[in-house]
């Protein structure tokens, strides 16, 4: 499933501040939407403390967004940021709580 996908225009070797701007709020509220469905269709309560397995996604999330705002610019890299995001946003969907 890919939710987003950085730009594929090879001319440039580096993503602009609005491409990558554009991806995080793109990927947030996609992560937003899984979150909340998930949650959603738990037939428990879903306790967001740490330590729990919607916690877990969440730390993770969060460290995937840092590398894509303040790590290289290079697409290659952030690419790869972008697809484990995607990854993420997906197993999260998947997620039996």
């Amino acid at each position: 499933m890919v939710i987003h996908k950085a730009s594929t225009n090879k001319a440039k070797s580096k993503m602009t501040p609005e491409q990558i701007k554009s991806s995080v709020s793109y990927l947030c509220l996609a992560f937003s939407k899984a979150q909340h469905n998930a949650v959603k269709k738990a037939e428990k309560k879903v306790l967001n403390t740490k330590g729990s397995t919607l916690y877990d996604y969440q730390v993770e999330f969060c460290y995937l967004i840092d590398e894509i705002q303040r790590g290289t610019a290079i697409k290659e890299k952030v690419k790869k940021h972008i697809e484990d995001a995607n990854s993420l946003i997906a197993e999260l969907l998947e997620e039996q709580f």
